[in-house]
């Protein structure tokens, strides 16, 4: 386009060289002043397309940093998702971890209050065995003292026995005769009731 307009140009002053004398003189300065404009549109358009150039090259840069960061962001992302899933694992065998620990807790407690119960009513029956030894022996020392007395009235009956003489064996058989089987049947009652007393009564 800028050849054209140097064309017309020049022929625009052919043709007014013509009808002029000097015509030649203002075609040669019309040609160098189109040269110079030529010179001048070759420089600009040589700047236009380094500077394209220069575009050019820096969208490429562009486009490969673009490039470079899309990459990392998804090896990012992957690395994250690994790192994720990593510490999900980590979270879930803690958790499993917890929950066997709660258990084991609570089967200790378990066993524990079965442990305490069952020490409680050991206590509970020691406490009950101590207080019937108590008892038995109480009961011991008592039905020993009881049978020392009857050993005693035994003894004393026997005595008395043997000192009973037959004229007071007979006056005892005697139905009416006063003192003698008074006294008698007297002896006879306080050896009753003394065994009474000394009886003992516990199932």
């Amino acid at each position: 386009m800028i050849a054209c307009c140097v064309l017309a140009a020049a022929a625009t002053g052919g043709v007014m060289a013509a009808d002029q004398p000097d015509g030649d003189a203002r075609l040669r300065e019309t040609l160098r002043s189109t040269m110079l404009q030529l010179n001048d549109a070759q420089s600009q358009l040589a700047s236009l397309q380094a500077g394209q150039a220069a575009l050019a090259d820096e969208r490429k840069t562009l486009a490969d940093q673009v490039a470079q960061l899309t990459k990392r962001a998804a090896e990012d992302q992957a690395a994250k998702a690994k790192e994720l899933d990593a510490l999900k694992a980590k979270l879930a065998e803690q958790q499993a971890e917890v929950s066997h620990l709660q258990e084991a807790v609570a089967q200790w407690k378990a066993a524990d209050e079965k442990a305490k119960l069952m020490l409680r009513a050991a206590a509970a029956q020691r406490e009950k065995d101590s207080a019937g030894v108590v008892s038995l022996e109480r009961r011991v020392e008592d039905l020993t003292a009881k049978n020392a007395e009857l050993f005693r009235i035994g003894s004393e009956i026997l005595d008395r026995y043997e000192k009973f003489s037959l004229g007071a064996q007979f006056l005892a058989r005697e139905p009416f005769v006063g003192r003698a089987r008074v006294e008698l049947e007297n002896q006879i009652q306080d050896y009753d009731d003394k065994l009474m007393a000394q009886k003992d009564d516990t199932p």
